[in-house]
Formats: structure tokens, C-alpha cells, sequence
């Protein structure tokens, strides 16, 4: 499967799309001509850094082939920009430095004395494992615990899902005061970058049923950027792709739909009506060139696997 969400930027090039430039604050509607804005390519893909960022809880680790004690179980890190603080008795805070495009990537830290752990990682959604090697060795090149190398477990700590409906009741229409509230509460959400922070994603959440409600309509004196990156903020947890996939047909916006069914694919977490979907829009002249622009040079290698999926059972 393709995973363009951990290898290349996901590019969305939209007439009516621009991105709002670093560190200016979002306002909404655009007062400038949608034809302006062809040719602009915003980037709504995070890198790996981004998907660090935030709390993680360690659930498992080995050292030298043993299994440690439940006393590391529960250890939480807290990857911060740059920083990482592990909550151990010190609570801890060292540098760390990635190297996505190693084979396998790589993963370092540097504590307060200065001294550098190599290691490596894979990230996989809401799974982090690491596997660092002990002071002075050389980087880990295969995910063991023996060679007085440690592999750790961690899986993102989230607050408490906001989105669940109550069993056996039907989830109540969003209605024009809740869409009101939700693009007031945009424009105020904090970014870094062509992202929005950890927090701001964390602040979104309960209204990502009233994002996939929005019509164009709705949308048509805003620039759709904000609303393309939040959504790929949002598409890193668990709980929300989930969401997405039960509540997919609800999806108004023709470019949010299309937009939400390229990142759940990515994710392998697309459902068979998902995948029927983007069938249909790879068949259809208008939308595969929308597809074409969004996924640049991966169009091709996306448009395979969408049509001939791989064989699970091989």
C-alpha cells in the first residue's frame, strides 16, 4: 500500500485554494478573487515531526531480549517541537532529531549532559516504536532488543473522545448555529507553520461533525486551505478516522469528501464504499484531474493501487 501520508507531501493545487502566509492569523472569507488563486500549491500533509508531537504512553519495552517490568508501562513522552520531556522520577527533557528518509529512519536524542542515543523508529497512526542503542553503541539497523539496544512501545494518549453518539440514538443534524460557532472558532485556532498546532487539533475535535457538514454553500467566501489542513490534522487520530469512515456519505463539500477519501486510503483505512468512491471519481474527467493536482507526481502510483488493490491473501 502506498503510504504517501509518511512519504511525500500531499499537495492540493485548487482554483479558489490559497494558503494563508506563516503566522498570519486566519480570517475566514477571502476578499480576493478566486481565479487568483489558481496555480498555488499549499502543502496539508504533516511530516513525520508533526506526527510526533504530542503525549505518548509507553505500553511495552525490551532490553536485551528481557521484557522490562510493568514499572515502565504507563511512562509518558512528550514530544514538544524540538523537545522531548519523559515523565519518568526526573522528568526528563532532551533534543531529538529525525531522519525520515533513512531506510529505516532514524531517531536520536540528545540529553541535558550531551550525550547522543542513536536509534531508529517506525511510526504507524497512533503506534510509535523506537529502538535506541545504549551510550556510545552504534545505530540499530533492525528492530531487536539484544546488543544492549532497547525497543519501546507507545501509543498516543488522547483526551476522551468527544464525537460518540449514544447507542441506539441517531446523531442529530448540525444545524447553521453550530456552523457559525465552528468558523468563529477556526479563525482563532493557533498554527505552526502550514499546520495547526497539536492543541488546535485537540480544540477541533468535537466539531468534526460539523466540518464534514459544511457545503460549498457554506464555503463559498472562504479559502478552503484551513479547512483541507485541519482536516489533515484531524486524520492523525484514531477515533477521528474512524468517525469519518462510518460517517463518510455525510461528507458535503465535494473537495472535502474527495480530500477525506485520498487521506483515509493513505491510512489503509478507507472502507470498500471509500474505495467505490474513488473509483468512481478516478473514472470521472473532472475529479481525477482535482486528484491529479492534490497528489502531483503520485497520481499515477495512487490511481494503481486504487484500481487494482492489492491481493491481501498473497
Amino acid at each position: 500500500m502506498l503510504r504517501l501520508v509518511s512519504v511525500a507531501f500531499l499537495a492540493v493545487v485548487l482554483v479558489g485554494c490559497e494558503k494563508p502566509p506563516p503566522n498570519q492569523p486566519i480570517t475566514g472569507a477571502t476578499s480576493q478573487p478566486k481565479d487568483n488563486h489558481a496555480g498555488r500549491q499549499p502543502t496539508v500533509k504533516q511530516t513525520d515531526k508533526g506526527r510526533f508531537q504530542g503525549r505518548w504512553v509507553i505500553t511495552g519495552a525490551e532490553l536485551d531480549g528481557e521484557k522490562l517490568d510493568a514499572s515502565e508501562k504507563g511512562i509518558t513522552w512528550t514530544f514538544k517541537g524540538d523537545a522531548v520531556i519523559i515523565s519518568s522520577n526526573r522528568h526528563e527533557k532532551e533534543q531529538f532529531v529525525l531522519g525520515p528518509d533513512k531506510d529505516p529512519p532514524t531517531f536520536d536524542t540528545i540529553s541535558s549532559r550531551k550525550e547522543t542515543y542513536l536509534g531508529i523508529y517506525k511510526l504507524n497512526g497512533d503506534v510509535l516504536v523506537l529502538c535506541v542503542a545504549g551510550k556510545g553503541k552504534e545505530r540499530p539497523t533492525e528492530f531487536t532488543s539484544k546488543n544492549n539496544q532497547m525497543v519501546t512501545t507507545f501509543k498516543r494518549q488522547e483526551e476522551k473522545a468527544a464525537l460518540e453518539e449514544k447507542p441506539g440514538l441517531p446523531e442529530k443534524p448540525v444545524t447553521d448555529a453550530e456552523k457559525k460557532e465552528f468558523l468563529k472558532v477556526l479563525k482563532k485556532l493557533p498554527r505552526q507553520g502550514e499546520f495547526f498546532s497539536m492543541e488546535a487539533i485537540k480544540s477541533a475535535g468535537p466539531y468534526l461533525r460539523v466540518l464534514l457538514a459544511l457545503t460549498e454553500k457554506d464555503l463559498e467566501e472562504y479559502d478552503i486551505y484551513p479547512f483541507l489542513a485541519l482536516s489533515r490534522g484531524l486524520c492523525e487520530y484514531e477515533r477521528h478516522r474512524q468517525y469519518a469512515v462510518t460517517h463518510f456519505d455525510r461528507i458535503a463539500h465535494p473537495t472535502l469528501r474527495l480530500f477525506w477519501g485520498v487521506i483515509l486510503f493513505n491510512e489503509e483505512a478507507a472502507s470498500p464504499a471509500i474505495g467505490k468512491f474513488l473509483k468512481e471519481a478516478l473514472a470521472s474527467k473532472e475529479q481525477s484531474k482535482t486528484l491529479a493536482r492534490m497528489l502531483g507526481r503520485e497520481f499515477e502510483q495512487f490511481k494503481k493501487e486504487v484500481e487494482e488493490p492489492p491481493n491481501k491473501d498473497n
